[in-house]
């Protein structure tokens, strides 16, 4: 049998021998043309290949209407994988989007909640990969600022505390404060009250020691002094108003100056005269021998204001002091609004007659007086008389001048008074 090629799928194929003439074909091809189309038309596709040792050669040839139908038959296998991959992968995407989504909603509920104030809000994502190692540093962030945020709570509470119990100390600071500033604005007005009674020291010394007891009412021994201006009522009718003023005013501050160095107590000043007391509210060792030695320099300094006041004019003609010794009863006399404080009883009537009887410079004192002081003095007379309001005569002692006692640092350093 002759060899023949087979025919299938629009492929043809012939075996041409080395003169170019057909040795073998599958159909009957008396000749093949220079064109690549039979009759009917078709474009045809050629391909030779020579027979291993031999002259021959294989020439094939497919239509271009077999390729394309060979073409379509192997598209639609690879077009349905190619869908079939298509749709897998979009079913991937789809889980793979879920599996990526889920985690990241989380971790974006999870910020959500942190931002609006939740910092106990966590994440709890299962994943190994990069959303889980965010999920992972979100909570350590958030532990960190839980952690820093209940430290800072912690803080201000204390701070708060120690606020309260600061501004609680200061309230108690600022209502002791006010106290001391009450008591000593009451300090100063009952210093200046004192004051207008008691020498600087004394009345300082009473408001420090807190002593008030010993303002209260009480008898005591005291020497009660009476000083009067002799011819001040003349001299003030005949003299101008300012010029009388002036005279008691410049003799008051003399007189205050020395019964404050001799640390009397002034009762109260009666227009030309006055009345001092001493041994209270402080006791005193010698305060009949200090009341004398008073008198007797407020004698002589009141003699040199009336030259200068004669000098000038006019003006009292001296200055009557009349003391005397014996039981008081102390303690303030008043109402609210104007209190003094006070010797009363027989020793203060007794002392205000004498100085009633005394005369012009003179200093006039009781028996009393003159036998506590017998020794001291340096007497300028000796007289009797019925002072008013006494029923027995009186014998008054004018003195001239006193010594120094050496148990009295004052009367010690003071220069004895000259008869």
């Amino acid at each position: 049998m002759k060899p023949s090629l087979a025919r299938g799928n629009g492929v043809q194929q012939v075996v041409l021998g080395g003169d170019g003439r057909a040795v073998m074909h599958a159909d009957s091809l008396y000749l093949l043309g220079q064109g690549s189309q039979f009759d009917s038309g078709e474009g045809w596709i050629y391909a030779k290949r020579n027979v291993p040792e031999t002259d021959w050669v294989v020439v094939g040839r497919q239509s271009d209407a077999a390729i394309k139908a060979e073409t379509l038959r192997s598209v639609w296998p690879v077009l349905g994988a190619l869908g079939l991959s298509w749709l897998a992968a979009l079913a991937i995407s789809i889980l793979l989007a879920r599996r990526l989504s889920r985690p990241i909603s989380e971790i974006s509920r999870g910020v959500e909640a942190f931002a609006a104030g939740r910092l106990e809000a966590r994440v709890q994502v299962q994943d190994q990969g990069e959303i889980g190692r965010l999920a992972e540093q979100f909570n350590r962030m958030a532990d960190v600022v839980q952690r820093s945020q209940e430290e800072l709570e912690g803080l201000v509470a204390v701070r708060t505390q120690d606020l309260a119990q600061a501004n609680d100390q200061l309230a108690a600071w600022s209502k002791e404060l006010e106290q001391r500033v009450a008591d000593k604005l009451r300090e100063v007005e009952r210093l200046s009250e004192l004051k207008r009674f008691f020498s600087p020291r004394l009345a300082e010394s009473l408001v420090a020691e807190d002593r008030a007891q010993l303002l209260q009412s009480h008898r005591r021994e005291a020497t009660v002094m009476f000083v009067d201006l002799r011819g001040f009522t003349a001299f003030a009718e005949a003299a101008p108003a300012d010029r009388v003023m002036a005279v008691l005013r410049e003799f008051h501050a003399e007189a205050g100056r020395l019964i404050f160095e001799f640390e009397g107590t002034l009762e109260r000043f009666t227009g030309d005269g006055m009345m001092v007391f001493f041994n209270d509210p402080d006791p005193m060792p010698d305060h009949a021998g200090r009341a004398v030695a008073l008198a007797c320099r407020l004698r002589d300094r009141a003699a040199a204001l009336m030259q200068s006041w004669q000098a000038e004019g006019a003006g009292p003609s001296g200055v009557g002091i009349g003391l005397s010794l014996g039981q008081a009863t102390i303690g303030p006399i008043g109402f609210e609004s104007r209190v003094d404080y006070a010797a009363i009883g027989t020793v203060t009537n007794r002392a205000a007659r004498l100085c009633a009887e005394a005369a012009a410079g003179e200093v006039l004192i009781c028996s009393a007086l003159h036998e506590r002081l017998q020794g001291r003095l340096h007497l300028a007379g000796i007289r009797q008389a019925q002072l008013k309001g006494l029923q027995a005569p009186e014998t008054c002692y004018a003195v001239a001048a006193i010594d120094a006692a050496p148990a009295d640092p004052l009367l010690t350093n003071a220069p004895a008074e000259a008869g």
